[in-house]
């Protein structure tokens, strides 16, 4: 039987659950692939170490703590060091008891030839 982790290091989406005070717990293989920097390097940094001229992001985050909203968001322009474009997805990361977190999945698009170029680099 396959872990969970392992399922999730699997996807090419980035996955980024961050708790309550908005510090990274989690970042999937893809996620370390996309920031250029490993979970150990990335572990308990603040959202805004990640992202540090995307407010808008870091509010929606607020939001899905806050209030349990989940938010979509087509073709998103994020400054991380470079600029790029994705498609955003953030929804509660629930406990029995309470929410405990916040889960970013992200999936950059990518130009058709660079599309082309990348699943070739990546098989």
């Amino acid at each position: 039987m396959m872990s969970l982790e392992v399922l999730i290091n699997n996807l090419d989406e980035v996955i980024c659950l961050f708790d309550r005070k908005r510090r990274v717990a989690f970042i999937n293989k893809a996620g370390e692939e996309f920031f250029g920097k490993s979970f150990r390097e990335l572990r308990n940094k603040p959202f805004s170490y990640l992202f540090p001229n995307s407010e808008d992001i870091e509010l929606l985050i607020r939001n899905t703590l806050s209030e349990g909203r989940l938010y979509n968001s087509k073709e998103t322009e994020l400054d991380i060091g470079r600029i790029v474009n994705a498609d955003l997805h953030i929804a509660p990361f629930y406990t029995p008891d309470s929410i405990d977190g916040a889960i970013l999945c992200m999936r950059e698009n990518h130009s058709l030839s660079e599309r082309g170029d990348y699943q070739f680099d990546h098989l």
